[in-house]
């Protein structure tokens, strides 16, 4: 699966995930770009047993995490 068919296809589902976590709709735009950079660039090192949707969604859930560590250390 190519990542414009992902991105097309999954894109409303990560953006509701990410503002399930995080409900502010300029961060989860920003998550959302950085999640789908990421995939971008590294996409090659997913295992090909490893289910494509469930990896996207763990980087997601990571990228949230690290979004708002980042946050908290800058006294936003």
């Amino acid at each position: 699966m190519r990542v414009q068919q992902l991105f097309i296809g999954h894109q409303t589902a990560i953006k509701a995930f990410i503002l399930s976590l995080r409900p502010d709709f300029s961060e989860a735009e920003d998550i959302l770009q950085e999640v789908f950079l990421r995939v971008h660039t590294r996409l090659f090192c997913v295992p090909a047993w490893t289910a494509l949707e469930k990896w996207v969604f763990r980087v997601t859930g990571n990228l949230v995490v690290d979004h708002y560590r980042s946050r908290r250390k800058a006294g936003v």
